[in-house]
């Protein structure tokens, strides 16, 4: 029984030049096969062909471009047009070839047969039918035989953003416990786009709140004659050493079946977080001779929604410790012991990073069998948490 499988699925996950490896040894294997005489006729099928044809079919895909996953009001059409595109074995885009549309299942009429443009793309405008339901829609390449398909969803209504916070310039995050600068603008909509109003939405909201009420706290509002309804967002905090977060919300039409909800995902960010820039375990090179190194400890403080925050203070505080062997951890049982203290300032320039650059003793005592010398250098910043860095010799390397 014959093995089939779509190999314009595997052109499209590896790279250029991995599949001119693959495609040497498939047509390889077809040549050597059809010197042998296996390459005559498959249950009645001539398999013979050129090098040239061979690698086209082998490489040649129908691809979505756009318009797949939407959703639309019954009776409507849905707001983009399905488009494909079409490009043969070097990439390139087919012309003037013919693509079918065909609705397999649900209600909706579609352009059923269109050809390729300049760019290798067909595109097919869909008017939903009179009911409520997944509609799944085929686009087929005729020459080729081959096919993608398309998912779409009809509803009685339908719910749109109309302004929200990171739409038309605006900002989409804000810093923990700070209000979005722009509301929630949210508008219902029926048979033939007309507006409902007098129709309750209900809001829920995790990681924040709504119109500065309770923590979490969903609410119900009421569609004005527009159908509209607005809400102000508060975003929550961010758990941990952790930067940012999410804040979601979640509208719902629970009296209309079968509207799909709105899931709005907006960021949240720490007002002052210290990210440290340098690798947290740093080694001198060289055991024998080399008793001193210099290092960089390299940290960034930003401010919320990840501005740097210029002219801050870092302070560096230091410790170390003479691990007598590997591991080297920072033991304070051991001898030569030197617990926090300060060690340094430094002021963040204009992309809020500050650097320490300094020389520290990688051996001790400075000798050829010396004891690896462990430090930790603390970096930290008012409002901010604190980072640490490690530095030690080569030996000290796992």
């Amino acid at each position: 029984m014959p093995v089939k499988f779509d190999i314009a699925h595997i052109v499209m996950c590896v790279s250029k030049q991995q599949w001119r490896v693959v495609e040497g040894l498939l047509l390889s294997l077809f040549f050597t096969l059809s010197s042998c005489g296996l390459g005559q006729k498959v249950e009645g099928v001539d398999t013979r062909n050129t090098e040239n044809e061979v690698i086209e079919e082998l490489t040649s895909a129908l691809n979505i471009l756009g318009g797949n996953d939407q959703t639309g009001i019954i009776n409507t059409s849905l707001p983009e047009p399905l488009q494909v595109q079409v490009i043969d074995s070097d990439g390139n885009p087919v012309v003037d070839t013919e693509i079918q549309f065909v609705v397999e299942s649900g209600s909706a009429q579609v352009t059923a047969s269109t050809q390729t443009n300049s760019e290798g793309v067909a595109e097919s405008l869909v008017t939903l039918g009179n009911q409520a339901q997944e509609i799944t829609i085929k686009a087929i390449w005729v020459s080729k035989s081959k096919e993608v398909e398309f998912k779409a969803y009809s509803s009685t209504a339908l719910l749109q953003v109309l302004q929200s916070p990171g739409m038309n310039g605006t900002s989409g995050c804000a810093g923990e416990s700070s209000d979005y600068g722009e509301p929630f603008v949210l508008q219902l909509l029926g048979s033939q786009n007309q507006s409902v109003s007098n129709t309750e939405v209900v809001v829920k909201i995790s990681n924040g709140s709504l119109d500065q009420g309770p923590y979490e706290a969903s609410k119900t509002y009421q569609t004005n004659d527009q159908g509209e309804i607005q809400f102000q967002v508060t975003a929550g905090d961010v758990s941990g050493d952790n930067y940012d977060s999410d804040v979601v919300i979640t509208v719902d039409v629970p009296s209309i079946s079968n509207v799909p909800p709105v899931v709005v995902n907006l960021d949240v960010t720490k007002n002052k977080y210290l990210l440290p820039l340098s690798a947290p375990f740093q080694y001198s090179v060289g055991t024998v001779g080399v008793n001193f190194w210099t290092f960089n400890f390299s940290v960034q403080i930003k401010e919320e929604c990840n501005k740097p925050a210029k002219n801050e203070i870092v302070t560096f505080d230091k410790r170390h410790s003479v691990p007598p062997a590997p591991p080297c951890t920072w033991r304070s049982e051991n001898w030569q012991i030197v617990d926090w203290s300060f060690f340094d300032s430094v002021e963040t320039d204009n992309e809020g990073i500050a650097t320490l650059t300094t020389e520290l003793m990688v051996l001790y005592p400075p000798s050829q069998w010396a004891f690896p010398f462990l430090h930790q250098i603390r970096a930290t910043a008012v409002g901010t948490q604190s980072t640490v860095f490690e530095a030690s010799t080569e030996a000290c390397k796992e």
